[in-house]
């Protein structure tokens, strides 16, 4: 059904009388309603057991009319019940090619899509949320802990988040000129306020950084560029590939479109790794019968060749005919077969368009041509028994061979 209700939650504040809440959204599984009570006088929360706490039922007997949430426990006007949906953010449909298209299973696929965004909406909006109208470029990433330990949220003069320290007590007061500002007992350095001016000459030397002082917090953001690097060899990148914690290390680019240098300590460019995997492709299939050759139909082929490898697929529609008693054959292939042997190299399937009856079948190779076993007979399709190939007959197949 529909999903027409916006959200996935309901709360009740309890009366020390009701024991039955309603929580009127479709439900896919029981188990995917949170039960939550909150004090009301203290703040504490607690999520409730289903069983121990609580017993749950459809509404009207159909969860797509929502769950009714029974406590075993009456709470009184000092609590408050609140009914959440949540699902597993997971996608369980599994769509098979040819295969049948279940109408209830696609429907509660969308609607689990639909659950999920709506719970994450109900997140977010518990969540500290910046106007949409805030110029681009502020930061409200948070320090790191170490960095915010035990000092209070807020916010720079320009806007973005940031820690600030607290004082213990008393008032804080500071020197003009220091590069220092006040506002509310929060200091804070002002723009450009730590310039030469308030450093001697060579003040900062690596005599007066204590070790590992600079850390990356201590780092201006952009700060150190490109420019600063120093100058790594072409083709190279800065890595660790020892298998353990190291040093960086410069690390081999190889471009290889064979991969016949890669090693477990170089790195592949995009191209190589494209011309080598390779990409998907059209091929035209050749489909005959007996004395009936370039069968018309409608439909496509398409193939991947991963280094000596070819992955080659069909899903033709008959359009034309074929003569019966003989069998049916695919040709045409990209690439050549490299071994003819009769070996069964991929799986397929035939409908037969005038009996209504689909045929699984495995494909192999005949030369530089492929038959199809079906697998109910243990003959070739189309020659025992006898069947011609036919408009609206449909030939779907995927199969895998080495290349010569």
């Amino acid at each position: 059904m529909a999903i027409s209700t916006t959200t996935n939650k309901a709360q009740y504040s309890c009366n020390g009388s009701v024991t039955e809440f309603d929580l009127a959204v479709r439900i896919l599984d029981e188990d995917d309603v949170t039960v939550l009570i909150k004090d009301t006088t203290t703040g504490a929360q607690t999520e409730l057991s289903k069983t121990t706490d609580f017993t749950i039922a459809a509404i009207s007997g159909d969860y797509d009319n929502g769950a009714r949430v029974t406590t075993l426990t009456t709470y009184s006007s000092d609590y408050e019940i609140t009914l959440l949906r949540e699902v597993d953010l997971d996608q369980g449909l599994d769509l098979v090619e040819g295969g049948d298209l279940s109408a209830e299973g696609l429907e509660n696929a969308l609607d689990k899509g639909v659950m999920q965004a709506q719970q994450i909406d109900e997140k977010i909006g518990r969540a500290l949320v910046a106007p949409s109208t805030d110029e681009s470029g502020l930061s409200y990433e948070l320090e790191a802990v170490e960095v915010r330990a035990s000092k209070a949220l807020g916010f720079d003069s320009s806007g973005n988040v940031t820690s600030l320290s607290l004082a213990a007590s008393g008032t804080i007061g500071v020197d003009e000129g220091s590069g220092l500002s006040i506002d509310s007992n929060i200091v804070s350095i002002t723009d450009g306020g730590v310039g030469t001016t308030q450093l001697s000459d060579d003040g900062v030397t690596a005599d007066k950084l204590a070790s590992n002082a600079v850390v990356a917090a201590s780092i201006v953001d952009g700060t150190i560029t490109l420019a600063k690097l120093e100058n790594r060899s072409n083709m190279t990148v800065i890595g660790n590939v020892s298998g353990s914690s190291a040093t960086p290390a410069e690390v081999s680019i190889i471009d290889d479109d064979t991969m016949a240098t890669a090693s477990a300590t170089n790195i592949p460019t995009a191209e190589s790794v494209v011309a080598y995997i390779g990409e998907w492709q059209a091929w035209t299939p050749v489909v005959s019968q007996g004395g009936a050759t370039n069968i018309t139909y409608t439909g496509s082929g398409k193939y991947i060749k991963t280094g000596s490898t070819v992955t080659a697929t069909a899903n033709l529609t008959i359009t034309g005919a074929g003569v019966g008693s003989n069998i049916v054959i695919v040709s045409g292939f990209p690439e050549t077969i490299a071994d003819t042997n009769i070996l069964p190299v991929g799986s397929g399937i035939f409908y037969d368009d005038s009996t209504v009856q689909r045929y699984g079948c495995i494909p192999y190779t005949n030369g530089q041509t492929i038959y199809f076993l079906a697998c109910s007979t243990n003959n070739e399709v189309g020659q025992s028994p006898s069947s011609a190939l036919a408009t609206d007959d449909k030939i779907s197949f995927t199969i895998t061979y080495q290349v010569a």
